[in-house]
């Protein structure tokens, strides 16, 4: 689903999109992480 940025706005509509993402994705690693955790700390 790529198409060439027509404008600036456009540009930084899909940065936003991106960063968003990747904070959502790293967000939901920790998440991950801690529930790993507290699992090994339970043991």
């Amino acid at each position: 689903m790529c198409h060439y940025i027509k404008n600036p706005l456009d540009y930084l509509g899909a940065k936003l999109t991106i960063i968003c993402g990747f904070q959502y994705f790293l967000g939901y690693t920790n998440r991950e992480g801690t529930e790993v955790n507290a699992k090994e700390r339970r043991k």
